[in-house]
C-alpha cells in the first residue's frame, strides 16, 4: 500500500518569483532604452555620413587643386596643354547645368585641356541616400587654372541631410576662396 505523506503536496504563501507587474515594467524599460539606443545610433551613423561626405568633397576640390599646381596632364588630354582641373556641382534644380556624368553622379572632376573639357571618370562621386547638395550654396563649379593657384567660381558647397527622424538636419560646408584655400 502506498501511503501520500500531505506535507509532499503542500503550497507555500511565500513563494519565491516575478509578478506579472514586475516583469511587465522590466520590458518596458528595455524596450524604452532599446529605443533611445536605436535613435542615438541612427543620429550617430547620419553624422557619419554627413561628415564622410562633406570629407570627400574636400578631397575631390583638394585633389583638383594639387593636379592643377603640379600640372599633372591626365592621357585623355593627349598632345593638348593642360589649362586646369574643374570640379563641378551636379544636382537638379538651379545647380550646375553642364555636368558631363549628370546620371550617376553628383559631383565630378574634369581636365580642362586645349579648351576642351574632359571627364575623369575615377572623379565623379554620388552622394549617400539620405544626404544632398542644398541650394543655398553659392558655387557650383570650380575651376582651378594650371598656370596660377587662382580659383575660378569661388564659394561655397552646402551639403544637408534628410534624415528620416523628424527634425534631425544636419548641414555642413566646404569652402573655396579665391586664393584655392579649400575649408
Amino acid at each position: 500500500m502506498i501511503t501520500i505523506h500531505s506535507s509532499q503536496f503542500t503550497v507555500h504563501s511565500k513563494e519565491r518569483g516575478f509578478t506579472l507587474i514586475e516583469l511587465i515594467i522590466v520590458f518596458s524599460v528595455t524596450a524604452i532604452l532599446s529605443m533611445i539606443g536605436i535613435a542615438s545610433f541612427v543620429a550617430f551613423s547620419q553624422s557619419q555620413n554627413m561628415t564622410n561626405a562633406i570629407l570627400d568633397l574636400k578631397t575631390m576640390l583638394l585633389t583638383a587643386r594639387s593636379n592643377a599646381l603640379s600640372q599633372v596632364k591626365p592621357s585623355v588630354c593627349g598632345v593638348q596643354q593642360l589649362q586646369g582641373f574643374q570640379v563641378n556641382v551636379c544636382c537638379s534644380g538651379g545647380c550646375y547645368a553642364n555636368c558631363i556624368n549628370t546620371t550617376s553622379a553628383n559631383y565630378e572632376m574634369n581636365v580642362v585641356c586645349g579648351g576642351s573639357t574632359y571627364n575623369l571618370p575615377v572623379y565623379s562621386i554620388k552622394l549617400p541616400t539620405a544626404i544632398a547638395i542644398d541650394q543655398s550654396s553659392t558655387s557650383y563649379s570650380f575651376y582651378f587654372s594650371a598656370l596660377s593657384a587662382n580659383v575660378g567660381g569661388a564659394g561655397k558647397v552646402v551639403v544637408k541631410s534628410k534624415s528620416p527622424i523628424a527634425g534631425f538636419i544636419q548641414t555642413r560646408i566646404a569652402t573655396v576662396s579665391a586664393t584655392g584655400i579649400i575649408q
